[in-house]
């Protein structure tokens, strides 16, 4: 019966500590989500500002090979255009930049879920270890209950008030 008691004890403090590992792996996924959201929202602000220097490039190309801009203006176009070049070309190393801290967070979000997952399913299995330990505890509790001699019944003697005749 002893056995069977620190049987329960062991699978009840192991439920403990899956229960401990399944949140900490809850906690973990949460974060790796929350990360994944955020480099999301970056990628797409990153690729907002790319295409906001390519259509103020394209703009200012159209305008100066279309003729609206006069000749002496020319060369304050062209180096408009130039700066323009420039930051598009930076925006689109930060999107880069910003696609590849989003693949990064797709995965730490992949092996945070799988961990959560594999972590639900031991928690699940130190939980039937656990019932299956309270169940053997019982039926050892049973069985000694039915192996020892009832106690012995004590009859009350006769000379005393409320005693049966």
């Amino acid at each position: 019966m002893n056995d069977e008691r620190q049987r329960r004890e062991q699978a009840r403090q192991l439920q403990r500590l899956r229960a401990l590992r399944a949140e900490r792996a809850q906690r973990e996924r949460a974060e790796a989500q929350r990360a994944q959201q955020q480099a999301l929202a970056a990628v797409r602000a990153a690729e907002a500002e790319f295409d906001a220097r390519r259509q103020a490039l394209k703009a200012l190309l159209a305008a100066r090979n279309g003729g609206a801009v006069a000749p002496r203006w020319q060369a304050c176009a062209e180096a408009r255009s130039a700066a323009l070049d420039e930051a598009a070309e930076r925006a689109e190393y930060t999107l880069l930049d910003e696609q590849e801290a989003l693949d990064a967070a797709d995965r730490r979000l992949d092996r945070a879920r799988a961990a959560w997952r594999e972590a639900l399913s031991r928690r699940q299995a130190a939980d039937e270890a656990g019932r299956d330990a309270l169940a053997a505890w019982r039926r050892a509790l049973e069985a000694a209950a039915e192996r020892e001699d009832p106690a012995p019944r004590i009859q009350t003697p006769s000379f005393l008030p409320g005693a049966p005749r």
